[in-house]
């Protein structure tokens, strides 16, 4: 990215016969890792081979609205993912994993999230036995999902019945909560709950 200086030099007026100043090469963009050229056709095929998932491609053809209209007001397709988390409801069996699976190469496809990568946890795994550890697993998980998508599978786990549990399931809540919108996480993780 060009830093102040070099913006105001690309920006000036003719200023003689200097050259506008080129961006770093040692500088990785977001561009970098996200193909330029969504297909919107490939991004609904990934659920074709799945049954009653016509809602899901509903949502996929408002997501790519939205995603249109980000890049029309000039923003990038992983701006949009600030506001892009999810919670999966239904029975065991319906498919929640399977669908963030899937979700995770159509988010990647569509130039949302760099990776198709999903770390797949439970509620209950997140939470620690003693003080701060919960907040140790929850950073954890979260960092080896960056990228991608976090998939928090029996997330009614965090709000365990005993008064111990709860206060742990809270602590992991919070955690969770408080960095995603943190800069490091902002736009570049999923959150997906079941």
């Amino acid at each position: 990215r060009l830093d102040q200086a070099q913006l105001a030099i690309a920006e000036a007026p003719d200023c003689g016969n200097l050259p506008p100043a080129m961006p770093d090469p040692d500088v990785l963009l977001r561009s970098d890792f996200i193909p330029q050229a969504v297909d919107p056709v490939k991004a609904r095929d990934a659920f074709a081979s799945l049954y009653n998932t016509e809602h899901i491609v509903e949502h996929l053809d408002e997501l790519e609205d939205i995603i249109m209209a980000a890049e029309e007001d000039g923003l990038e397709p992983a701006d949009v993912l600030a506001d892009a988390h999810m919670v999966f409801v239904g029975p065991p069996g319906t498919g929640k994993t399977t669908v963030a699976g899937r979700f995770g190469n159509v988010l990647k496809d569509l130039g949302i999230l760099p990776s198709a990568n999903v770390i797949t946890v439970t509620g209950t795994s997140l939470m620690g036995q003693h003080v701060g550890e919960t907040k140790e697993k929850v950073l954890e998980v979260m960092e080896q999902a960056r990228g991608g998508i976090l998939f928090i599978d029996e997330a009614y786990g965090l709000m365990g019945g005993t008064h111990k549990n709860g206060s742990y399931g809270k602590e992991a809540v919070d955690t969770l909560v408080g960095n995603m919108t943190n800069a490091e996480f902002k736009g570049n993780l999923l959150v997906i709950m079941a």
